[in-house]
Formats: C-alpha cells, sequence, structure tokens
C-alpha cells in the first residue's frame, strides 16, 4: 500500500517523507528564504537577490537525489520561486508539491501547511518579480519585465539597442548576451524609478514624449546615452537633491 508523504520544517530543515525516499530540503537555503522573503516581497533589491539565490540552491538540493528528473525541471522549480510565496500552503509545500508532479518517485507532501505570505502592492510585486527572474535565469528575463512596462515592441527594442529583429528574439529565448546587459541594467534602473513614482499607465506615454532638447527617453536610449538618462532620471525623482 502506497504510504501518504508529510512535510516536516524543523529548526529550518524541511523534509519530505515518502514511501522510498526521504528528500530533505537544504535547511540553510530554507533558512535564508524564510528571513529574505519579507523584505523581498516590498521590492528590497538585496532581500530578493539572496531570495532568489537560497531558491536556486533548495531546487538544487532537491534534485540532486533524482538524475532521472527532467532536464527542464530545475526551470520549472526555479521559476516557481514568484509565485509559490502566495500557495496556499506556502513556498515549501508548493516547491515539493510541483516537484512531485515531474520527478519519478518522488511523492507529494500531504500535510503540515505554513501560511502563504500576502500579496503585496502591484508595484512591489512587479519589482519583486522582475529582480528575482532576472537573478535566477538572467537578464532575459528582466527585457520581457521592461518591455510589458514600456508597451515596446521587438522592433523598438531593436532599435534602442542598434540590433535586428532577430537578435531581440533570441535574446528573449536565450537572455541577453553579456556584452549588452551594462547597457540592460541601466535601462531596468530607470524603468525601475518610473514604476515607483509613476502611475503605470503613464509609463509608455512618458518614454515616447520628445523634449524640447534631445528627443524622448527610447531616443535617449538608442544613442547609448543609458547611464546619463539613468542619473537624470534618478535626480529628476530626488526630491531631496532638486531641492
Amino acid at each position: 500500500m502506497r504510504s501518504a508523504c508529510a512535510l516536516e520544517v524543523s529548526c529550518g530543515t524541511v523534509a519530505v517523507m515518502g514511501a522510498a525516499t526521504v528528500t530533505r530540503l537544504d535547511a540553510e537555503a530554507s533558512a535564508e528564504i524564510r528571513r529574505s522573503l519579507p523584505l523581498a516581497l516590498r521590492g528590497d533589491e538585496a532581500a530578493c537577490i539572496a531570495y532568489a539565490r537560497a531558491w536556486r540552491r533548495l531546487v538544487a538540493e532537491l534534485l540532486a537525489p533524482y538524475p532521472d528528473a527532467p532536464a527542464s525541471g530545475a526551470g520549472v522549480l526555479e521559476r516557481l520561486a514568484v509565485t509559490a510565496p502566495f500557495a496556499p500552503e506556502g513556498p515549501f509545500r508548493a516547491l515539493v508539491s510541483v516537484a512531485g508532479g515531474i520527478i519519478p518517485g518522488m511523492e507529494a507532501p500531504t500535510s503540515i501547511r505554513t501560511r502563504p505570505s500576502p500579496p503585496p502592492d502591484p508595484i512591489d510585486l512587479a519589482r519583486f518579480t522582475r529582480l528575482v527572474l532576472a537573478e535566477l535565469v538572467g537578464a532575459g528575463t528582466g527585457l520581457e519585465a521592461w518591455m510589458a512596462s514600456w508597451d515596446l515592441t521587438i522592433t523598438d527594442v531593436a532599435r534602442v539597442f542598434g540590433v535586428r529583429r532577430q537578435a531581440v528574439q533570441q535574446w528573449l529565448a536565450e537572455g541577453v548576451p553579456p556584452a549588452r546587459r551594462p547597457k540592460l541594467l541601466a535601462i531596468l534602473g530607470i524603468a525601475d524609478l518610473l514604476e515607483r513614482n509613476l502611475l503605470p499607465e503613464r509609463i509608455p506615454a512618458v518614454v515616447r514624449a520628445p523634449s524640447a532638447a534631445d528627443g524622448s527617453m527610447l531616443d535617449a536610449l538608442a544613442a547609448d546615452r543609458h547611464e546619463e538618462l539613468l542619473e537624470r532620471t534618478r535626480r529628476s525623482f530626488d526630491w531631496a537633491w532638486s531641492a
């Protein structure tokens, strides 16, 4: 008779006990997730990075005993980091439940639930999602979030970076190459400032609005003036500096 599994949380260790195996989630990573998640959900960059790294470590340890797990299993479980905190049974149960469905021979837990995190406000959620995914899978995901926030097409992005549309399509599938990431990171910094200080529906119009001096924000980015634009945007929202 197939026995049920149980999820235990004790002294920073999460264990899943099944009929044939006992799978333990990394204690240090579990503790770091619990420590960093509250701040990460408020949009704190360092906490988002710490949470994402701990989650990746948790996934790696979970998959280690299962060499026959699907090749895409790690990617599926890593990306779960952005939704697991809000699962009814908490992030650890969510992780192991999904893992049980894709890893041969692993059973999903049936008891011991942890409290889900309350959803943050939309701006903090967008920042949490972008920073966590950028840390987990590289700057390619940051590209997607930027395009959504500014309502950009692939053609728009290609113009900003001075590349062909096919290159952007490849970046969306495989991530932005290292040589392009400094510019993308500056752009993501600008996007973050706009998201924190403007209504989301206003942003697409703001980045396209021409100025008397040097065109629109998109024009400045296409001219490789991203660092200058980042500093200028930061100062425009720094009320203490402008005063």
